[in-house]
């Protein structure tokens, strides 16, 4: 006891300090590899942001969550300059509502229109639905979209 502090004491405070460090090693191999972000934003503000592969993520994350608030975000990816991400928008899409409404991803613009403003009357009738109450607004899949690719 020469420091005052009992051996048990300072062997607890010992045992507390070395699981904090390891735990902040840990934290920081996870932040270094990118599994973990150090301020998550919302995964719907990343459905929107400016890198493809961001998107991609955020719309996996969508689909496998069946993120049925994400869904007019993910229809506005439908139109997306990136041909991955309209992949990844339209098997979420699908994995959500269990819809696909004709849309091709590798069509061209003019041809994925039609199939675009589709998913915006969708959107339109879901939102004048919620606004009524007890109305299931997006039916549960009964199959068909089992899982996006990349995810588990």
């Amino acid at each position: 006891m020469a420091s005052g502090i009992p051996v048990s004491t300072r062997k607890h405070q010992s045992t507390r300090l070395k699981r904090a460090c390891t735990l902040l090693v840990a934290i920081s191999f996870l932040l270094i590899l990118g599994c973990i972000e150090p301020l998550p934003a919302s995964n719907r503000a990343r459905i929107q942001h400016e890198e493809p592969s961001v998107r991609i993520k955020a719309i996996v994350e969508a689909g496998r969550l069946r993120d049925d608030k994400a869904v007019p975000l993910i229809v506005d990816r439908l139109e997306d300059e990136d041909e991955g991400v309209r992949l990844y928008a339209i098997i979420a899409l699908e994995k959500i509502t269990g819809e696909r409404f004709g849309y091709d991803y590798g069509d061209s613009m003019s041809e994925r229109a039609g199939a675009v403003e589709r998913w915006r009357n969708f959107v339109r009738r879901r939102v004048a639905q919620s606004n009524e109450p007890g109305k299931n607004v997006i039916p549960q899949p009964s199959g068909g979209a089992e899982g996006l690719p990349g995810s588990p």
